[in-house]
């Protein structure tokens, strides 16, 4: 069974054309391109390995990481092998040089490696995170302390490079650039650790007993941080101090249920499932479980000083948010848990300039489209007939957003593609494709298949303008 493939890097001066496959049985397949050749296999891992995970190829070194195993093993591209010397750029000697490992305290459920394969960090299956360091042989540990027993629910960093980072003037002059380099992530016992990526040190933790932190925003240019719980309150943090600024509760209708109520159901305590921190800074879209979408003016971090005003109440359960990154305060959406995928547009806007939030003059923002995909992956992919007549916003919008349709399976997401103004990607969990919807003409521009039997279960973009899509299964 093939678990992996990867191309080997190219000579400056030629193009990749031999690809690596790793296999279940813990070989890989070398073979060309070019001339649809099969060259040989190699025998890599043990049987009791698990098979090949994942293979990273650079000019330096070629690095195996097995599935059921904490080493990593890595070959040497230098050409040289003791007194031996080989041309790395001939297949057949691609492991031909010296074979190096290093461990950590679990097997590996994720990794990442610098573009010239030097270093990587990893993560293993005990929570923890480590550095690997292959010029120096080495291994750090960057000291997590969630419990292994515990899983870790959400994660958020916070990066601006160094060309592009300036102190704010309301900053104190203390704040340097490495408190700009940070990861912080929460455990379902509700511990929230931050560490700091400039010296790859743990550096502190917040502790909310006994409630689970179901999302974390962190402020890129400032040192603060804002978490939702599931008790329903959003906490703000200041880094700096080490500090709770304060906290507040976004409150639902369907906490107004009367618990003497004959039907028996009692009173469900909303929480924020999304958090959006603005570029501005100072405002914050965030999306409760229960369907409220809100805006939060922050007038002061420090003291803590907020207004919230609602924008849209959606009867339904929502499952994933987003706002354009190209049109920040114009745009968003919304994926609810019955396969709907509804985008907000601002009323009364000019796209040409991005006018930012008042709070005495609130925004509103309009219903814009709607992709039930619960019905398109249950058709047979027929595309609906296009509608923008008030008849197609009250019967999408309105009436099957509604809980009997709520299911595990009919879970979808949604975001706003980085390159187009009027594009959006999304999936709905039952099925294995990707959608790439023009939500102004109300169609669907693009199918992307997945492999039959991976579905999706979270989906980000890559950084930059590039199209690029990461999806988790």
């Amino acid at each position: 069974m093939f678990t992996s493939l990867t191309f080997v890097e190219p000579d400056y001066l030629h193009h990749s054309v031999y690809m690596m496959l790793g296999l279940k049985s813990g070989y890989i397949w070398v073979t060309d391109t070019r001339t649809n050749q099969y060259l040989y296999n190699v025998k890599v891992l043990d049987n009791d390995a698990g098979g090949v995970q994942r293979i990273f190829s650079s000019h330096s070194r070629i690095t195996v990481e097995p599935a059921n195993s904490p080493v990593f093993h890595c070959w040497d591209q230098s050409g040289k092998n003791g007194d031996k010397e080989f041309t790395p750029s001939n297949p057949h000697n691609l492991f031909m040089g010296v074979e190096y490992t290093l461990s950590i305290d679990g097997t590996i459920t994720s990794s990442t490696h610098d573009p010239t394969g030097n270093q990587m960090i990893a993560l293993s299956s005990t929570g923890s995170i480590w550095y690997l360091s292959w010029i120096e042989k080495a291994t750090l540990r960057l000291k997590s302390c969630h419990n292994p027993q515990k899983e870790i629910c959400c994660a958020d960093f916070k990066y601006v490079s160094p060309s592009e980072f300036n102190i704010e003037k309301e900053q104190d002059q203390l704040y340097s650039f490495d408190q700009n380099y940070q990861i912080s992530t929460a455990s379902s016992d509700g511990q929230m650790k931050l560490w700091s990526m400039h010296d790859l040190e743990y550096s502190q933790q917040f502790i909310v007993p006994k409630e689970e932190c179901i999302y974390i925003a962190m402020h890129q240019f400032k040192p603060y941080m804002v978490c939702s719980f599931t008790d329903g309150f959003l906490r703000f943090f200041d880094l700096g101090t080490s500090k709770l600024l304060g906290r507040c509760q976004i409150h639902s209708g369907v906490e107004d249920k009367d618990p003497k109520d004959a039907s028996g159901d009692q009173a469900i305590v909303d929480y924020v499932v999304s958090l959006k921190i603005l570029p501005s800074g100072n405002h914050i879209l965030a999306a409760t479980k229960n369907g409220q979408i809100v805006l939060i003016f922050v007038n002061s971090w420090l003291p803590l000083a907020i207004k919230i005003h609602s924008l849209v109440s959606i009867n339904t359960s929502v499952s994933a948010f987003d706002f354009s990154y190209l049109e920040p305060y114009n745009k968003w959406l919304v994926a609810t848990g019955n396969g709907k995928v509804v985008v907000y547009n601002r009323k009364d806007f000019n796209s040409l300039n991005q006018e930012i939030f008042d709070e005495m003059k609130p925004p509103v923002f309009n219903y814009m489209d709607s992709f039930n995909l619960l019905d398109y992956v249950s058709n047979g992919f027929a595309q609906t007939r296009r509608c923008n007549t008030l008849d197609h916003y009250y019967s999408m919008a309105k009436r099957n957003l509604v809980h009997n349709e709520v299911d595990p399976s009919h879970e979808c997401e949604g975001v706003f593609c980085n390159n187009d103004l009027t594009l959006q990607l999304c999936w709905i969990r039952q099925c294995n494709f990707l959608f790439i919807r023009n939500f102004e003409l109300h169609q669907v521009v693009k199918r992307i298949e997945m492999h039959p039997s991976s579905l999706p279960r979270t989906m980000q973009l890559m950084p930059g303008n590039s199209p690029f899509v990461c999806v988790s299964f």
